[in-house]
């Protein structure tokens, strides 16, 4: 059992930036009682990619139908680095993308980190 497993994501729990952010972005898509299901959704899939990651979530409530959702813009700050975030559902799955946003790019463990989570007002809205 000394080999890397794989499946090692399957014990992975949503951190508490991770709900702010899907609270934040899916709160006008989805009523309460969804959201918490989507919340309490199996990790399904992590991959880190060296400038951040993607993390998938399976549920059945969930749209077949690809959708991006990038409103509203959410920044990331830890203590040495910035990250953005992008959610893509499709199939039933919802993907958490964590990307950099700076010079650093994030640590494989960005997930242990302590991330302030805000919400940047872009000034090119149409009003």
């Amino acid at each position: 059992d000394t080999y890397p497993n794989p499946l090692a994501f399957i014990k992975m729990k949503l951190t508490k930036y991770e709900i702010e952010v899907f609270n934040l972005m899916l709160s006008d898509k989805f009523s309460n009682e969804e959201l918490n299901s989507i919340l309490n959704s199996p990790i399904t899939g992590y991959d880190f990619t060296g400038a951040g990651y993607f993390l998938e979530l399976t549920n059945d409530i969930l749209p077949k139908d690809r959708k991006t959702i990038s409103v509203p813009t959410l920044f990331g700050q830890a203590d040495n680095f910035e990250v953005g975030f992008l959610i893509f559902i499709e199939n039933s799955k919802l993907i958490l993308e964590c990307h950099s946003w700076g010079e650093e790019n994030p640590p494989e463990t960005i997930r242990e980190k302590t991330i302030a989570i805000k919400i940047i007002e872009l000034d090119n809205k149409e009003s």
